[in-house]
């Protein structure tokens, strides 16, 4: 029988990361053992989830998918700034922010789908 796969003295099927480092940790913690991130209840992104943001933040609205991922703070920021950067198109500024944006919330979908695995 195959031994589960550990990371950081958890076994992979009780994981979940940390929302303040990012390191895995029990899913049952209240608090990262590594960071000290407290929570009433330490979340996972569903994979599911945050491949359905994925797709919104390339096709839809960037920002939309890394809300609909779980992080809807640096969902808000991207969504406003892609809104200010859209109109700047026209001074020629907007071109190279909105892209920008538009990388930032796909790396943020990538981030997200990574951490669900």
């Amino acid at each position: 029988m195959a031994k589960k796969k550990k990371s950081h003295g958890v076994p992979e099927a009780h994981a979940k990361y940390c929302e303040g480092c990012g390191k895995k940790i029990h899913q049952k913690a209240r608090s990262c053992p590594h960071c000290g991130f407290t929570k009433s209840q330490i979340h996972s992104t569903n994979k599911t989830l945050a491949i359905v943001g994925l797709v919104l933040n390339i096709f839809i609205w960037p920002g939309l998918g890394t809300i609909v991922g779980g992080e809807v703070g640096k969902g808000m920021i991207q969504m406003i700034l892609f809104l200010i950067g859209v109109p700047l198109i026209f001074v020629i500024i907007g071109i190279p922010m909105v892209i920008l944006i538009w990388i930032w919330a796909i790396a943020s979908s990538l981030n997200q789908i990574k951490r669900a695995e």
